[in-house]
């Protein structure tokens, strides 16, 4: 039954049923919802004597047509409106309860398996301690020379005299370390018995604290200047400001900058080199030399003052565009190597210009592509000393972009970074790395085409993200360095890897990425089912408007992304009018 016939069926309803006592010849078409002094609550229209007290009644008609999603204008709540009308915004935005339940879902999802690889990063530490004392056995064989006096008793027996030196340089021996020995055992047995003693309630302890955080903890917190509205008062409207700090937990305000506070108090920020001298004790230090020229004493006064940090565990060093020789960044490096103990490491080299090359006794006189190369290898190997040392990392932050390290240079840094195992949150930019515009400088010129980031560099960088297992926020600048679809296909075999990844920062902008490689590099991400918080920059390619729409639906509709940032805008289509095209021979 249509809409018009049901109308027809309830006129014919009322006709035969509702005749207004009072006026015979009007039907009952209202209900009177107030109560006052007349006790006829049915009314046909001319009962209503005043226009105003129509805002108290329903229509009938209306009722009779009315569903489960029908509000009224003011029934039941005559004196309270307002009410209604938040009831029927409510209800067509209903929809984004079920977006926030599922943007909910997705985090605790994401917090349950940063939760998990935090319990198995404490397993293993405490599987490697017990199974060290596995060793005991081993090691004594090895400290008292079992095999070897048995080999000289089995085979030695024809030469009395030798053998008998022989014995007595292992009991020499065994003088001269016995008490190192004999504290190494001490320590197996001591560590034994701790082992063999361990109080499992401690380990009930700490679920049970675990768990009443969780139960305490206030999970719905509102974003600042979120008003709720209030019906008793019909308006207003209560304010609770949380503050978010680094760990991404909503805090409230007070706690919040009891935190705040703390952090501070250990940070230190240093922008002039006198000013190094006063963070000996300090264990965050931020320091921007970027853009400064230093000589041979300014570097010897700051490696001597570095070195008395012996506190840092976060260090941020800022050189970009600094005029700083090879040999001065070794020395500078030699020092950060002796910082074992850091866990959050920031290095910006960006942009070490050639200019410095023209007065530079390393290389000897004017400047050469082959000085010019080697420079930036050194400064590479360098770098790749340093991350080797650092192995307690967790958080790395390093940016190489505007220099042109070449693929052994890259494969260098790389390798290094595989050995940070405990790598969670790693920010790589070589944004500009591969990509040499046409330069001369009085001895060369450089092509373009020939420094392009290839498929080889691509692998290197995949295969380097592939091995870092608990990494969990990734952030990579490959823009303005000539990718293509090969390349792309190999840095999207590498994502799909990286199955712990939350959150993904991936700008591949400026390149000549076309359709395949874009859609390879979406798949990846697809595939990487934990990352809920992602920024792509695939701009200025090779992608049609088909492509671009065709990315851009895949990841709005995909459901997966708490946070989605999308930069997709392009100039022409193709190599022709690609805007490095300027740039190429």
């Amino acid at each position: 039954m249509d809409q018009s016939e049901n109308g027809q069926d309830i006129n014919q309803f009322l006709e035969t049923n509702y005749k207004c006592p009072k006026h015979t010849n009007k039907l009952i078409e209202w209900i009177k919802l107030e109560e006052d002094s007349d006790p006829q609550v049915l009314k046909c229209t001319k009962c209503i004597e005043k226009k105003t007290d129509f805002l108290n009644c329903i229509f009938i008609e209306e009722l009779m047509e009315s569903n489960n999603e029908t509000i009224f204008e003011r029934w039941p709540f005559l004196n309270n409106p307002e009410i209604l009308e938040k009831l029927k915004e409510i209800t067509s935005r209903i929809s984004e309860v079920d977006q926030i339940k599922d943007k909910i879902r997705v985090i605790f999802k994401n917090l349950r398996i940063k939760i998990d690889s935090k319990l198995e990063e404490k397993q293993e530490e405490i599987f490697k301690f017990i199974d060290k004392q596995k060793s005991a056995q081993q090691e004594y064989n090895l400290i008292c020379q079992k095999e070897k006096l048995n080999d000289i008793i089995r085979n030695m027996h024809q030469d009395f005299e030798k053998q008998n030196l022989m014995l007595n340089d292992i009991v020499a021996e065994n003088n001269m370390n016995y008490e190192k020995n004999k504290q190494t055992f001490v320590n197996y047995i001591n560590n034994f018995y701790e082992i063999i003693s361990i109080d499992f309630s401690a380990y009930d302890e700490i679920e049970n604290s675990f768990c009443k955080y969780i139960h305490d903890k206030n999970w719905q917190p509102l974003k600042e200047n979120v008003q709720v509205f209030q019906a008793q008062n019909q308006s207003l409207l209560q304010k609770q400001q949380v503050e978010i700090i680094s760990n991404g937990v909503k805090l409230p305000n007070e706690e919040a900058k009891q935190i705040k506070d703390e952090q501070e108090e250990l940070s230190f920020k240093v922008k002039n080199l006198d000013e190094l001298s006063n963070c000996i004790n300090k264990r965050r230090i931020d320091i921007d030399f970027s853009q400064k020229t230093m000589n041979n004493s300014d570097i010897t006064k700051f490696v001597s003052d570095l070195e008395k940090c012996q506190n840092v565990i976060s260090l941020s060093l800022n050189l970009c565009q600094s005029q700083i020789d090879a040999v001065q960044f070794q020395r500078i490096a030699s020092v950060l190597e002796n910082f074992q103990n850091i866990s959050c490491f920031n290095l910006n080299v960006q942009e070490f210009s050639h200019e410095k090359f023209k007065n530079n006794s390393v290389f000897g006189g004017p400047i050469n592509v082959q000085g010019y190369m080697q420079f930036f290898a050194n400064i590479a190997n360098c770098i790749s000393n340093v991350l080797k040392k650092l192995k307690h990392i967790s958080k790395l932050n390093l940016n190489l972009s505007k220099n042109k390290i070449g693929t052994q240079g890259l494969m260098t840094v790389l390798n290094s970074i595989q050995c940070c195992q405990n790598i969670t949150d790693l920010q790589l930019s070589i944004s500009n790395t591969f990509e040499m515009k046409q330069s001369y400088s009085g001895m060369f010129k450089i092509q373009t085409q020939n420094n392009n980031f290839t498929s080889l560099e691509a692998k290197n960088l995949a295969d380097a993200l592939s091995i870092l297992q608990k990494n969990t926020d990734l952030s990579i600048d490959l823009s303005n360095n000539f990718i293509c679809d090969a390349s792309a296909k190999e840095l999207a075999q590498g994502l799909e890897k990286c199955s712990k990844i939350a959150n993904l920062n991936l700008n591949l902008g400026q390149n000549i990425i076309g359709q395949e490689g874009a859609n390879m590099i979406i798949d990846a991400i697809q595939k990487c089912k934990n990352i809920s918080k992602l920024k792509i920059n695939l701009s200025y390619n090779s992608l049609s408007d088909d492509t671009v729409q065709s990315i851009r639906s895949r990841l709005q509709n995909s459901g997966q992304f708490i946070n989605l940032d999308i930069d997709l805008k392009q100039k022409q289509i193709g190599l022709v009018n690609n805007p490095f095209n300027k740039y190429i021979d």
